[in-house]
């Protein structure tokens, strides 16, 4: 956990890359995409994930596991059972659930159709989610 915590410390600062740490959560959320796609039971393909990980996603996947075990999804004497999963698990389950929210609306709205997603970060959903191929325009907002 010390490690973890240590390493955390690290990602907060902006590197001299100029990334800071909002920057590279759109890295981690990446790699947890990445890691998705490539299971055979996969709840999603991001086939693009992959190109947008590096090099900070795997460090805070990892890093952040242990903090977000204990805190969130295995807190002592919970029994819950996520373990150091539970955020690659949660991130799969909230891309699914957000790609079934806009299938549902893509196919009930007429006419034109604009899509705004807000705090985007590494967000590549619009070249893989066939449904907003059918998109009138589709903007990404983010810092």
């Amino acid at each position: 956990m010390a490690a973890a915590m240590k390493e955390y410390e690290i990602l907060k600062n902006t590197d001299e890359d100029g990334l800071d740490f909002a920057n590279k959560t759109s890295m981690w959320i990446a790699f947890e995409r990445d890691l998705e796609s490539k299971r055979e039971d996969r709840l999603f393909n991001d086939p693009l994930a992959k190109h947008f990980s590096e090099p900070y996603g795997q460090r805070l996947s990892d890093a952040m596991s242990f903090g977000l075990q204990v805190g969130v999804f295995d807190p002592p004497g919970s029994d819950i059972g996520f373990g150091l999963e539970g955020h690659v698990m949660y991130t799969a389950a909230r891309t699914r659930l957000i790609n079934d929210h806009i299938e549902k609306w893509m196919k009930g709205v007429k006419g034109d159709k604009q899509v705004i997603n807000v705090g985007a970060g590494v967000d590549t959903r619009p070249y893989w989610l066939y449904c907003l191929s059918h998109a009138t325009s589709y903007w990404e907002i983010d810092t």
